[in-house]
């Protein structure tokens, strides 16, 4: 019977083991969240995540900047928060516009602020398998793997995508959980050979329906970590016809996502 991974369930748990480490931590936590422009996705999320540090007593300061905002400008935003005893953690909303330094202001982060593990000494502890704490989506990914009980040791697990933040941290995670890692992008050959081998197929290349149902086994799960907006409404990365044919996957939207926000809660209460 096929299984639906959704991913309320793996919220809710998490959510439960927030509430009671906060309950046992006196002081409260302070979220900073840095965003610079109009990006629609970036504001709905931005807003989602105050709604959620408010319904588990987090404080979240916003720190909004105009589309036209220099890189400088940013990263001053970030250094005042940097030195600001009061904030526990800094995310900053991405994409940023496009004539921003994305890197200069990801390496301005404070790393014992670093929400979303984009500093280059968070990443590079990550890769040396020193620190587990990813980038909050990848860790999402791995959440919803491990609630449903479904093993990756020995599991060769593919993934269609190589971004900072879902692809290369997730090979950091899979291993460390002994699963055999393959990697592709859009310089890969014959990328169907190697999707058709996957146990665990996890697609986050950011084109609606990309993953076809001539690319994938029967038996395999797929993790869908897309999120596109259509005219249609709200796609994956994995086409409908190729989850029906899966053993199991994540739904979007009510998957992947759906955990992603809580993680961020997770890692501000948790990481120090």
């Amino acid at each position: 019977m096929q299984q639906i991974l959704k991913g309320k369930p793996v919220a809710d748990s998490l959510r439960s083991a927030l509430q009671k480490k906060l309950a046992e931590s006196p002081g409260g936590k302070t979220l900073s969240i840095v965003l610079a422009g109009d990006d629609s996705a970036s504001h709905y999320y931005k807003e989602h995540l105050c709604k959620l540090a408010a319904s588990l007593g987090i404080k979240a300061i916003e720190c909004l900047l105009p589309a036209d905002a220099s890189t400088e400008a940013i990263i001053d935003c970030i250094e005042a928060v940097n030195n600001d005893p009061i904030i526990d953690g800094i995310l900053v909303m991405m994409p940023l516009p496009g004539h921003i330094d994305a890197q200069k202001v990801s390496q301005a982060i404070s790393p014992q602020k670093d929400i979303d593990c984009i500093t280059a000494q968070n990443a590079g502890r990550l890769y040396l398998g020193q620190s587990f704490w990813a980038p909050c989506t990848a860790r999402a990914v791995i959440a919803v793997l491990k609630h449903y009980d479904i093993p990756l040791a020995g599991t060769h697990v593919v993934i269609a995508g190589r971004s900072n933040v879902v692809g290369k941290p997730l090979i950091a995670l899979l291993l460390a959980e002994n699963a055999t890692v393959t990697v592709c992008h859009s310089k890969t050959k014959n990328l169907s050979q190697l999707t058709l081998q996957a146990d665990i197929l996890i697609a986050a290349v950011g084109i609606s329906g990309f993953i076809k149902p001539y690319m994938i086994n029967s038996g395999s799960i797929l993790i869908d970590v897309g999120i596109n907006e259509t005219s249609g409404g709200i796609t994956g990365d994995v086409s409908k016809e190729a989850c029906l044919k899966a053993k199991a996957y994540t739904p979007v939207p009510g998957g992947i996502g759906t955990i992603c926000s809580m993680m961020v809660m997770d890692t501000l209460i948790n990481k120090n």
